[in-house]
């Protein structure tokens, strides 16, 4: 199987997103068979994936492993969508290359189980890597920084597991107190105990 990058229009992918949820919104009405169940690579037709996202690049995967040819349709120059690196403009002096920047706040949790099973499967060999996977660092703790003057929020990456991540944690809830309301609180809470509870047991 073989995976090709091509660029388009916006207006090309717009278009398609279109027909796409008219499609969608009548498809549960309709009964869908599987047409390419026991053909092989050779007789699998080529799919085109828009967008070179990580949605777009894991399902551009996921069919590659299955025999078929794909293509990836991506409209700007540089693939990975909201989770892409790039240079800060006009941060590079004396001919080195612009400092890298990033879109927004991004990371890929051990929750993210499916994410990280596809990234495991494509091959990187350089730095002595195995898999895209590997090129993983595993944070301790967060660092948020508050725009309004009050102090920064240090808490644990993960549910805490000694006495100093629980202070961390404890800390953070009451720094933040003035932020949120009690509702807003005890959503969140909830919201790390389902993760917690999914990422043992789901």
């Amino acid at each position: 199987a073989t995976l090709t990058i091509m660029k388009v229009n916006s207006s090309v992918i717009l278009l398609a997103a279109l027909l796409y949820a008219v499609v969608a919104r009548h498809a549960d009405a309709v009964t869908i068979s599987n047409p390419f169940e026991g053909k092989s690579g050779a007789n699998l037709p080529t799919v085109l994936v828009l967008g070179g996202g990580v949605g777009g690049l894991a399902a551009a995967q996921e069919l590659s492993e299955r025999g078929f040819q794909v293509k990836v349709i991506e409209a700007l120059g540089q693939l990975g969508g909201k989770a892409r690196s790039f240079g800060a403009t006009g941060t590079g002096t004396q001919g080195r290359a612009d400092l890298p920047a990033e879109h927004g706040f991004r990371i890929f949790a051990g929750e993210y189980g499916s994410t990280h099973d596809i990234m495991k499967r494509i091959p990187f060999t350089k730095y002595g890597r195995k898999s895209v996977d590997d090129n993983f660092i595993e944070g301790t703790e967060a660092l948020f920084a508050s725009d309004k003057g009050g102090p920064t929020f240090v808490i644990p990456s993960s549910f805490p597991k000694n006495k100093e991540q629980w202070k961390n944690f404890l800390q953070y809830f009451r720094s933040i107190s003035g932020y949120l309301s009690k509702a807003e609180a005890m959503e969140f809470v909830t919201r790390m105990i389902i993760i917690q509870v999914c990422a043992h047991s789901c």
